[in-house]
């Protein structure tokens, strides 16, 4: 509780302390460094940092300490990315099982920032780091982001996120600092106007916050016919729709720009939307050693962390797939978890159902009760005759579908959220 308290002061107060006395010296030296755009001395610092990572996993991490058949003598005198390929490619399980083996034993867990998510693969997973790994990534997002001119302590920017969480008996909208904060569970046709209004009197800069309820939000705001002026738009990592970026184009004037990460902090990408181009991501090197490994789903992100090394993870299976265009263009694909299964067995992207029509919806969450079957979940706009949206909606998708599933329409007033108030576009059972 009191943890929160000191949160909430440092939040509101931030705008006003100096960047020397908010972060680590190192986020200064990666800014520095990203902005020279040196590609000779990226290279040389990557390789460094490589090595560096590798010996202190062979040296203070127990996990690899027990599974890397390598001395640090190896790694002191050879190519560490050709040492890279001594270690093992560790799941998801393994992190879980051996969550503790993971945690360098120089550093003592009391003293550091843990951060945990269930995840949308259902598994939980915990990682630990330090201010100084959290100050390095927050550079990359500075520099990436700072392009449309956002700093992350000054700029007038609708902030919609677990952090501006709150019951349902308090106003949809409030002050932190330069950020309104806007609560994900507050985003309905009840609140639309008091939040457009909110909006409009603060005149953002930036929105910030989960793709599900930037497009949520985008969608009701299209109702009322209100169109918001920004610098560019921020999207968290999470799966988004053409379709969907389509209608933030529409509704909010200004750039849009999507990071992909996880929680496990092995991989950072950036991408600015292309209205006739789509998202097409830029993996940055100085972050990770990105590997794209081909399996049965396709390609899939392998991410080894380069500035953590209080928890590093070396070769993390991301469960993440992307495609490598014939330009080397690379596309998020989809998430692991996210596949449907069909009759026959095949596993397809969740993202196929952007094959909707959009006309009738407003949003769309996919369930998969079994192999095979699908239902999906869907709001109507406002304006929709609901018996025949329900039989134009359940033919189409019979028609593109029904060779792979069984398919369901399900109408509801809202989605199922997570408890941190953004929709999930695939749930299980």
């Amino acid at each position: 509780m009191l943890a929160k308290v000191f949160k909430n002061i440092y939040n509101e107060a931030r705008c006003y302390i100096p960047d020397r006395l908010l972060y680590a010296k190192e986020y200064f030296s990666i800014k520095s460094i990203l902005a020279s755009n040196n590609k000779i001395q990226i290279s040389a610092l990557v390789e460094a940092q490589l090595k560096h990572v590798l010996l202190v996993c062979l040296r203070d991490v127990n996990f690899y300490k027990n599974n890397v058949a390598i001395s640090l003598a190896d790694i002191e005198h050879n190519d560490p990315f050709v040492m890279l390929k001594s270690f093992p490619i560790i799941s998801k399980s393994d992190l879980i099982t051996h969550k503790n083996d993971f945690v360098n034993k120089q550093y003592t867990k009391s003293f550091l920032s843990k951060s945990s998510s269930s995840g949308s693969s259902g598994f939980g997973v915990e990682v630990y780091r330090n201010k100084k790994a959290a100050d390095i990534e927050k550079a990359f997002f500075s520099h990436y982001w700072g392009k449309f001119g956002f700093n992350v302590e000054s700029s007038r920017t609708v902030r919609i996120g677990q952090d501006a969480l709150r019951s349902s008996s308090k106003k949809p909208t409030f002050m932190q600092g330069s950020r309104l904060m806007l609560s994900p569970t507050h985003i309905s046709e009840n609140n639309i106007d008091e939040i457009a209004m909110s909006i409009l009197k603060f005149k953002p800069d930036f929105i910030h916050g989960y793709p599900s309820c930037i497009y949520q939000l985008a969608c009701l705001l299209d109702s009322i016919n209100v169109k918001i002026k920004v610098k560019a738009v921020l999207l968290a990592s999470e799966p988004v729709l053409d379709s969907q970026l389509k209608m933030m184009k529409d509704v909010y004037i200004g750039e849009i720009s999507a990071n992909y990460g996880l929680s496990e902090r092995t991989n950072l990408a950036f991408s600015t939307y292309e209205e006739n181009d789509g998202m097409s991501y830029t993996f940055d090197e100085l972050y990770s050693v990105n590997e794209f490994i081909d399996d049965e789903l396709g390609t899939q992100i392998i991410g080894t962390s380069l500035w953590n090394e209080v928890m590093p993870l070396i070769r993390y299976q991301t469960q993440d797939y992307v495609k490598i265009t014939s330009d080397n263009k690379i596309r998020i694909d989809g998430r692991q978890q996210h596949y449907l299964i069909a009759k026959n067995g095949l596993k397809i992207p969740s993202l196929i159902v952007d094959d909707v029509p959009w006309q009738y919806i407003s949003q769309i969450q996919i369930k998969q009760p079994k192999s095979g079957c699908i239902i999906l979940y869907v709001v109507l706009k406002m304006d929709v005759h609901i018996d025949g949206a329900i039989e134009f909606i359940t033919n189409r998708q019979k028609a593109l579908w029904g060779e792979w599933f069984d398919v369901e329409i399900v109408v509801k007033e809202k989605l199922e959220r997570t408890q941190a108030g953004k929709i999930n576009l695939v749930i299980f059972d």
